[in-house]
């Protein structure tokens, strides 16, 4: 009985979690590693745009909305506008996304999207690749 109470208690707390999740996007053939979560969706895919300064998710809603946060390096992809942090402009299929910059350092800056069912492609346009900005 104590064994099976334990087990429910481990497997409820263990779901409780969220990990992050990592996908390789290839910018003019050097690989960066994307971490990210999502709640209510999966990402399948993430490739970069340097003629548009974008990361393109390829994304599947499963719920009503789903959220993406999503960490960036400075070092890999950034938004810099006369050396002052800029917003990110955030595209679900084209329509202008909501999403809050959760948290900013000096290595990274992280983002929390609304992403709308339906959804197929999430972008996301910075200033610049590999320190370009």
């Amino acid at each position: 009985m104590k064994i099976s109470l334990g087990l429910i208690f481990f497997t409820i707390i263990s779901t409780a979690f969220v990990y992050a999740e990592t996908l390789s996007v290839d910018v003019d053939g050097t690989s960066f590693d994307v971490q990210y979560t999502t709640v209510g969706m999966t990402v399948t895919g993430i490739e970069s745009d340097t003629e548009s300064m974008s990361l393109i998710f390829s994304v599947d809603v499963t719920d009503s909305t789903g959220t993406l946060n999503v960490e960036l390096k400075r070092s890999f992809f950034d938004s810099i506008y006369d050396n002052v942090d800029d917003l990110f402009f955030i595209l679900a299929d084209n329509d202008k996304a909501i999403s809050e910059e959760i948290q900013t350092t000096s290595q990274s800056r992280s983002l929390i999207i609304t992403v709308p069912s339906g959804t197929v492609d999430l972008e996301i346009i910075g200033s610049g690749f590999n320190n370009s900005v």
